[in-house]
């Protein structure tokens, strides 16, 4: 657990924790997640995959000798955020979820912007088992178009 020493002396935390999801972000197989607790409420951001990208030409001179330039490239990334309504305290813990897919992209060069998205709202029941400092979860979700998916996960504080 997090903790921060004030100047009253009393101590502060903050329940950051770290997990690895299946289908978590929703389309990733696999994700990497941060999730925030507090008493019945928990936030999570995850990134379920990046991909870049460098654009090339090549100029050939001479006939035989083949020169290769980096003109400029892109980058990237998705994931989701959402948020968890936990029924209960322990270390058994019955959550709604509710959340949506979320994408940032950048590029340099012929390809030179930048740009984000939102959407691909999901929804679901599930439950956490353990406590913020060592978790394993489990959901059953559905998005707007009607289609179910199942997430799972481990993590711990950080």
């Amino acid at each position: 657990m997090v903790a921060v020493v004030c100047c009253s002396g009393q101590t502060a935390r903050a329940n950051w924790t770290l997990n690895l999801g299946y289908h978590n972000p929703v389309n990733a197989a696999v994700g990497l997640n941060v999730l925030y607790f507090s008493t019945q409420w928990a936030f999570e951001a995850g990134l379920g995959w990046i991909d870049a990208k460098t654009e090339q030409t090549s100029d050939t001179s001479n006939g035989s000798t083949s020169n290769t330039k980096t003109n400029g490239g892109s980058i990237h990334a998705a994931g989701d955020i959402d948020v968890k309504y936990l029924f209960a305290s322990g270390k058994m813990r019955p959550y709604l979820q509710a959340g949506i897919g979320v994408g940032l992209g950048a590029g340099a060069g012929s390809a030179a912007g930048f740009g984000a998205s939102a959407g691909g709202f999901f929804g679901g029941i599930g439950l956490m088992l353990g406590s913020p400092d060592l978790y394993g979860y489990g959901s059953f979700n559905s998005d707007k178009d009607g289609n179910t998916f199942a997430q799972a996960g481990l993590g711990v504080d950080i």
